[in-house]
């Protein structure tokens, strides 16, 4: 199984990304979840560069940044409501994030896959919500998975 290796705290990560996407109205956990879960945690935050609040934020402006590329404009309170699947499942992103993070652990040969695993895994990403709404908040990628990774 493809948590056998994860953690306690990666996993508790994981269950708060559901959390982080139901709340959002998500029917799918994507890296910005996973993103928004690992940020709870100060020390994380502080490596990433933004807390919780800071990185749901640059995800709004990012979200209104979006629309407005295709001419809509977004209401000043951010995303509206969407009602979640009753059964949710990992997104295309947050796949691709797992799937990094585990790849990163075996290549290291660690014996758990951290958060900062998963930190770095959603960081890969090129393209997507996440990446754009860590540019708009003037958060630079490589720096950030630098200070990551050298926690590892």
């Amino acid at each position: 199984m493809l948590f056998e290796k994860f953690a306690k705290t990666s996993r508790e990560v994981v269950e708060a990304a559901y959390q982080e996407a139901r709340v959002a109205g998500s029917p799918t956990i994507e890296a910005e979840h996973l993103l928004l879960a690992i940020s709870r945690d100060e020390r994380m935050a502080e490596l990433i560069g933004l807390d919780h609040d800071g990185l749901a934020d640059a995800l709004d402006v990012e979200f209104a940044a979006a629309l407005d590329v295709v001419g809509v404009s977004a209401d000043t309170h951010g995303r509206p409501p969407v009602t979640a699947a009753p059964k949710q499942s990992m997104g295309t992103s947050g796949k691709l994030a797992l799937e990094r993070a585990v790849k990163l652990a075996a290549m290291r040969r660690d014996k758990r896959l951290e958060p900062a695993h998963l930190v770095l895994g959603v960081l890969k990403a090129d393209h997507g919500t996440l990446p754009r709404a860590l540019a708009l908040a003037g958060i630079d990628r490589t720096v950030v998975a630098d200070r990551v990774a050298a926690t590892l």
